[in-house]
């Protein structure tokens, strides 16, 4: 007489019996009755930089506003306005730096005093409607504010690093070393908006 493992061992040899049976058949049924499979091979969308403008002044060709793409380099800018001119001191540039929309990049002449060691400058001024970012500016950036040097540029980057972003320009009088005087010189150069 079988025994309750025995029924339950036949129990179960039959679940997977019919279980593959049913299976079989779907798959036949399935297989008989398909369209051929069709590939679709997808064409990726290439990558389209966006269109920035940059303000070139100082000693080049052709001073102007040219439109150039996102990532573009001042190198790129440069050749824009039609190269340096004859007076250009590029040993004061750094063509590898990457140009950001909105800016203001003056070419020095050889001689001329305010030019930076490493690039070309980013002049931020309303005039020119470009404001320096003092949440994202570099310390050497910073240096280029009337008024701000090397000490309270340190001093700017240390506070937010701190603190956290500027809320509001005038919260730069609560960095170390900038006053009411300083603050007065550099309000309208400078945002805390990116």
């Amino acid at each position: 007489m079988p025994t309750l493992k025995s029924w339950l061992l036949y129990i179960l040899l039959g679940l997977v019996t019919a279980t593959t049976l049913v299976g079989a058949i779907t798959l036949y049924i399935r297989l008989n009755n398909q369209q051929p499979l069709e590939i679709l091979f997808v064409t990726p969308t290439p990558y389209v930089p966006a269109l920035i403008k940059v303000y070139i002044t100082g000693a080049v060709a052709r001073e102007g506003v040219y439109p150039l793409q996102e990532g573009d380099r001042l190198e790129d800018a440069l050749r824009a306005a039609g190269g340096p001119s004859l007076e250009a001191d590029m040993e004061m540039v750094n063509l590898a730096l990457k140009v950001k929309d909105e800016g203001h990049y003056h070419f020095p002449k050889k001689g001329e005093a305010s030019a930076p060691s490493s690039a070309a400058t980013t002049v931020p001024s309303a005039s020119t409607g470009t404001r320096l970012n003092v949440n994202t500016a570099t310390q050497r950036e910073l240096e280029e504010l009337p008024g701000i040097g090397q000490i309270r540029a340190k001093a700017i980057i240390e506070h937010r690093e701190t603190n956290g972003p500027f809320q509001r320009p005038e919260d730069l009088l609560k960095v170390k070393g900038i006053g009411i005087g300083i603050y007065q010189q550099i309000k309208d150069r400078i945002t805390v908006n990116p």
